[in-house]
């Protein structure tokens, strides 16, 4: 199963199986339930080895990045805090010779306990820093005044 897809319930499984013991060809029963043909035939083979159809559960690799980063996340704040995202980043590639992205690390900085005093300083003051525009916003914005001002009928 693919990252961010959802299981079928375990009632739409025993629905498709009873219809399939029920002598209902298996691409009428692709129709009906809106299931692939493979999913009816992998619940079938679980069937068979075991009583269990449940959906397995897909387990990934440990998150080696976000526990090492976490790791090194507190003396660096504590002894840099005035430092961006960007150069955190920079920083932790340099030590642990990981690279990590900006979203990565903010991510990773709102993981840290609230209560600790590195978090609140590096996330207050990211977060209470006023919004800039990027220039290929102003570009754009620039761009759309340009435009709309062409077609005002005054």
């Amino acid at each position: 199963m693919l990252a961010g897809m959802k299981a079928y319930s375990k009632d739409l499984r025993l629905k498709v199986l009873n219809a399939f013991d029920r002598s209902m060809d298996r691409r009428e029963v692709v129709e009906v339930f809106g299931v692939s043909l493979s999913s009816i035939t992998r619940w079938l083979k679980m069937r068979r080895e075991s009583t269990n159809i449940e959906a397995r559960l897909i387990v990934g690799p440990p998150a080696a990045k976000r526990t090492r980063l976490l790791e090194w996340l507190p003396s660096q704040l504590q002894s840099n805090p005035d430092l961006t995202l960007e150069e955190h980043c920079e920083a932790f590639e340099d030590d642990l010779g990981v690279k990590v992205s900006r979203a990565t690390m903010c991510r990773t900085i709102e993981r840290l306990p609230r209560s600790s005093p590195w978090r609140s300083v590096a996330m207050g003051d990211f977060l209470e820093r006023p919004r800039t525009q990027k220039a290929g916003d102003v570009a754009i914005a620039q761009a759309l005044g340009a435009i709309t001002s062409q077609y005002v009928v005054g």
